[in-house]
């Protein structure tokens, strides 16, 4: 005990085992301790020794660079925290955002292509239907004209062309020649004393539907000349003939040529001029022919 705390000189009261920096702050004269507090000597050299070590591990912490906690500072601590989890936070939502922004681009850039891919094959498609928009025909009603008895005199020429690929304007020249009302033709009870020659040009709209399902709009205006029993014409008429035509195209060889088996109905709602001998045939026939077949074929160019 004496080795631990005595001092010759002045008889101060010293922890040895304590380092420098603790002895400045512990020393104490040995009298003032022992008449003051009446603490043995071991009881004192204890508490010197524990508070040497709790500064020997601080002085520690020091020099590895260790934060120090203080215990007058615990709320700073817990806001650096919560900074720190913020930042962590920010971060990881700023990523997902990233991730789902890359994610929508690429999907669009995928997307886009495969759009123009059709654009370029629906193209093509109207490139094709351009070239070939153009096309000239008639009708094998022309085949009549090799039928015995009177000679109809029949020939049409068409001419369509294609607006779009379901579209088509149609101009067309007919003539024809018949000997009796066309509302009863060939079940006439009798004929006209003579015969009756039209010329026309008229315009069309054609539209086609499923597939080469279509129909047809006409309006042609025809130019009648009346002709007697001696084949001279003795008086001229006008006639406005109108028809509705349904039917479907079926295209053969590479698509170029087509035939289009139809039915139309025809209707012509002005018919001046007749001479009194045609008139008198003429009253009492209807001025419309339902369901008559036709047989239209063409080219296409």
């Amino acid at each position: 005990m004496a080795q631990l705390l005595q001092d010759d000189k002045d008889g101060t009261c010293v922890a040895s085992s304590v380092s420098p920096l603790f002895k400045k702050m512990t020393t104490a004269t040995v009298k003032d301790v022992c008449s003051d507090s009446h603490l043995p000597l071991t009881f004192i050299t204890i508490i010197a020794k524990k508070r040497g070590r709790r500064h020997t591990k601080h002085s520690k912490r020091h020099r590895r660079g260790c934060p120090v906690k203080k215990r007058g500072a615990p709320q700073s601590v817990q806001t650096s925290d919560s900074s720190d989890l913020n930042k962590e936070s920010a971060m990881n939502f700023r990523n997902t955002i990233l991730s789902i922004l890359i994610f929508c681009l690429s999907f669009q850039m995928v997307y886009s292509q495969d759009l123009t891919q059709t654009d370029s094959v629906s193209v093509q498609k109207e490139k094709q239907s351009i070239y070939r928009r153009h096309s000239i025909g008639s009708s094998l009603f022309l085949l009549g004209n090799l039928a015995p008895g009177d000679p109809p005199n029949y020939f049409q020429l068409n001419y369509g062309y294609h607006l779009t690929r379901k579209e088509v304007v149609l101009a067309e020249a007919i003539t024809w020649t018949y000997y009796e009302p066309l509302g009863t033709y060939g079940s006439s009870s009798k004929s006209y004393p003579g015969k009756i020659k039209a010329y026309g040009l008229g315009v069309g709209y054609q539209r086609f539907y499923w597939k080469n399902l279509f129909s047809t709009v006409q309006a042609t205006p025809f130019l009648q000349q009346f002709y007697d029993s001696e084949n001279e014409i003795i008086q001229t008429g006008f006639q406005l003939f109108l028809q509705l035509r349904l039917g479907y195209r079926f295209e053969v060889f590479k698509h170029r040529w087509f035939i289009e088996p139809s039915a139309a109905f025809n209707y012509w709602p002005v018919n001046t001029n007749f001479p009194a001998s045609f008139k008198d045939i003429e009253s009492g026939s209807p001025n419309y022919f339902l369901f008559e077949p036709g047989l239209h074929f063409g080219y296409k160019f």
